[in-house]
């Protein structure tokens, strides 16, 4: 009765593709990520700063180094010296990142959580480029690409913030790599490595956070197709009646 209750109301529609998040607005502090706000807020978000030299929260990484250094071509958030004011390291005090060292492309594999889970948001932020050079930021699982966002890095000579810019990815069924090219200089820095899991299960269609009849097209679209997106319980790689059991759960239960 409950399948049959969920058709009845949502018509079929095709699953709506996962989420990008673009360059915007100046990064300055962690407050100023997309993933600090809803529905993303409350959520344990693993925050890599660099401060403390080296980079120890993520399973593996292609290549590159972290930095921390006092002096004028540092490339720390803004606020990793405690105060907002264009300046990464102000008074000379040592900050980190993370450096390309001559790398065009950073390729970092993400972590799963205790129960198995993959990080279903990620991002980073591009504080700093030898030369200009537009900024490619991709997500991966499984081997297959799920997206990529692109902006431009404005090359600097000092260390200043106003071009820091934050690129993420959302995908609800779990990010295993991203992968960040600049795509004209191999010199390149970057901060604020961030991810975390999102666990409102029967979100699967933006805007995330918010469970709607977009949300009921979609699974029962996946439903209907064999598609992962409808796998929401175990055993994972079957889809049946329980993964409509806990959909109806989550979208009964809300995102709250």
């Amino acid at each position: 009765m409950r399948l049959a209750g969920l058709f009845v109301v949502a018509l079929v529609s095709p699953v709506v593709a996962q989420g990008i998040h673009g360059p915007g607005a100046t990064y300055f502090q962690a407050a100023d990520s997309p993933f600090a706000l809803p529905p993303f807020d409350g959520v344990p978000l693993v925050l890599e700063t660099f401060e403390d030299g080296s980079l120890d929260t993520v399973a593996g990484v292609s290549g590159g180094l972290v930095l921390v250094r006092s002096d004028d071509f540092g490339d720390s958030v803004d606020f990793d010296d405690g105060v907002i004011d264009n300046n990464g390291n102000s008074n000379g005090q040592a900050t980190g990142a993370y450096y390309s060292a001559g790398e065009a492309t950073l390729v970092f594999t993400l972590p799963a959580d205790s129960d198995g889970r993959l990080p279903t948001h990620a991002g980073v932020v591009i504080t700093d480029a030898l030369e200009n050079t537009p900024i490619v930021f991709s997500a991966r699982r499984g081997g297959v690409d799920l997206g990529s966002v692109q902006g431009f890095q404005t090359a600097e000579n000092f260390n200043v913030c106003l071009q820091d810019r934050f690129y993420g990815f959302v995908d609800r069924m779990g990010i295993e790599q991203i992968i960040v090219t600049g795509t004209v200089s191999n010199d390149w820095a970057m901060d604020h490595l961030q991810f975390g899991t999102l666990l409102c299960t029967g979100d699967l269609t933006p805007p995330f956070g918010l469970l709607d009849l977009s949300d009921v097209d979609a699974f029962i679209s996946a439903f209907l197709n064999g598609d992962a997106d409808a796998d929401l319980a175990a055993p994972l790689g079957v889809i049946d009646l329980s993964d409509i059991d806990a959909f109806i759960a989550s979208f009964l239960s809300g995102c709250a």
